[in-house]
């Protein structure tokens, strides 16, 4: 400050105007600065991501150095776009900030912000408050946001700096949540109740995957997904050493389930394995959303997933259902194994119940034709392209005069096992059905032909 005369002052003003696209969507920027001694006033004004934004403070030059800002807002600014993303958006909020030093190591600051109706993405809020603090490496975070008729509160630390980052989730209570509010109204409505906890240290400098150590649980009670009422579910996460043992069980009022397994998240080919897993009176259309197609199946489950591209992954799935009903079929037992490998597909399946028993296999080659992207069964419909063929048996029970199927007026016959063969192709989307052939005590049909897939 020498060249100043600390008892004068200084005014100066910058506007920036940019032209063409700018990478965080800037378009104007308009700051005032003044200096009078030591004190430094300022006000910001910028035209950003869609929306506004400004800022008015003061900071006290010294050692260290001291700021606020007395007022700050931001409205409807596009998140997204000044990030550098082509998402949708609109963020109204008003903030206050003070603090004192610039190092991080150092530095004491507290940031208040509350957060009028906005959206980010899909995902809508109707208002929120959040503290954030940072003091001697550490960084605190409470917030609360509405979403719905729903509201999440979070109380975190960090401590970001060091050799040895940590953070922890000391409490993430979520109250009537519906998952439309985060992916829009065609996903499943829910109505959930819990709370999140956990912790993670990792090494600076270092992998993530060989160095990350910690854990999580999750508890939710009282809530509901698709129709289904949930009294009590859980799940507990461990990981360490690049590998993760993970719980998960829900009760039910007329049934539960309980899964538990490993995965390795960070690998080439990242692993889940089911070593255990069992469910009782499991009704799928109620976890499905209003339905009539309701089930009560009770039986077993285990797998393996090596991979998520179909090119390269090794799947295994074996499932066994005991005494079940699907909508009003009564089943004794069935069973269905899946195989994935590198692209080939095997599927057998058995059924039992009492009007008979049947069999079925599929053998089929699944070939991805698109780039390397995220996975989603959706691609996988639409791009790859699965030559398959299948072949079916079923055989009534043996009959007796009250069940027999009576032809002309006298006439019974015992009728022979039904069958089914096909030969299908999915390529692009689309279903071509090379060969069917079904036979059957009321005839035989043969056909070819094609159709439009698509997720629903």
């Amino acid at each position: 400050l020498a060249p100043f005369d600390s008892v004068r002052t200084y005014d100066a003003r910058v506007r920036v105007l940019t032209i063409g696209t700018h990478p965080a969507a800037l378009d104007t920027v308009t700051l005032a600065v003044a200096l009078r001694g030591n004190r430094i006033t300022f006000a910001a004004r910028g035209a950003i991501g869609g929306g506004t934004a400004r800022a008015d403070g003061h900071a006290m030059l010294g050692t260290p150095i001291a700021w606020r800002v007395t007022e700050g807002s931001l409205a409807r600014v596009n998140l997204s776009r000044v990030m550098g993303d082509t998402g949708a958006g609109a963020v109204t909020a008003t903030f206050t900030a003070d603090g004192r030093g610039t190092s991080p190591a150092t530095l004491a600051a507290h940031a208040r912000i509350h957060l009028a109706p906005s959206a980010f993405g899909a995902i809508r809020v109707r208002g929120g408050d959040a503290s954030l603090s940072m003091r001697a490496g550490t960084a605190q975070l409470a917030a609360t946001a509405l979403f719905g008729a729903g509201t999440i509160a979070a109380d975190l630390s960090a401590t970001p700096l060091g050799t040895q980052p940590a953070l922890t989730v000391r409490r993430i209570a979520f109250t009537h949540i519906d998952t439309r509010a985060f992916a829009g109204d065609s996903a499943l409505p829910t109505d959930l109740s819990g709370v999140l906890t956990g912790r993670a240290r990792w090494t600076a400098h270092a992998s993530i995957a060989s160095t990350l150590r910690g854990g999580a649980r999750l508890a939710v009670s009282g809530s509901r997904v698709g129709t289904q009422r949930i009294d009590s579910a859980a799940t507990v996460v461990t990981l360490g050493d690049g590998a993760a043992a993970w719980s998960m069980s829900a009760h039910f009022p007329r049934g539960g389930l309980a899964l538990a397994g490993t995965a390795r998240p960070f690998d080439a080919l990242p692993a889940l394995d089911v070593e255990h897993g069992s469910f009782s009176r499991l009704d799928l259309g109620a976890l499905a959303g209003p339905s009539d197609e309701h089930t009560d199946l009770n039986g077993t489950l285990h797998a393996r997933v090596l991979g998520l591209e179909p090119d390269f992954a090794r799947w295994s799935v074996a499932l066994a259902l005991a005494a079940s009903t699907v909508r009003d079929a009564a089943i004794d037992s069935a069973r269905l194994a899946l195989a994935l490998d590198s692209g080939f597909v095997h599927l057998a399946a058995s059924v039992h119940g009492a009007d008979g028993h049947g069999d079925g296999t599929m053998d089929g080659r699944l070939v991805a034709s698109y780039a390397a992207r995220p996975f989603s069964l959706e691609r996988v419909l639409a791009e790859s392209d699965l030559r398959a063929h299948a072949r079916a048996t079923w055989t009534l029970a043996a009959m007796t005069p009250d069940t027999s199927i009576m032809l002309d007026v006298v006439d019974t016959v015992t009728p022979p096992p039904d069958s089914l063969t096909a030969s299908a192709r999915l390529a692009g989307g689309r279903l071509t059905l090379d060969t069917l052939r079904v036979r059957s005590v009321l005839g035989t049909l043969t056909g070819v032909g094609a159709a439009a897939v698509s997720p629903s």
